[in-house]
């Protein structure tokens, strides 16, 4: 048997641009709009209107 990771860390930062970053340490995870993480980040903008900086998932 071995143990597996069923969690991710995410981290939300105000940045200048007013775009999405997304940054992960798995080389098999996409950093763009096929990210959750992405996605969801954009559905907030879109949502609430986030024009003044963005988000760093």
């Amino acid at each position: 048997m071995t143990t597996i990771d069923l969690s991710d860390r995410v981290e939300c930062r105000s940045i200048d641009d007013d775009k999405i970053i997304v940054r992960t340490s798995a080389p098999f995870v996409p950093e763009d709009d096929r990210n959750f993480a992405y996605q969801a980040a954009q559905i907030i903008k879109e949502r609430y209107d986030v024009r003044s900086g963005g988000w760093r998932y």
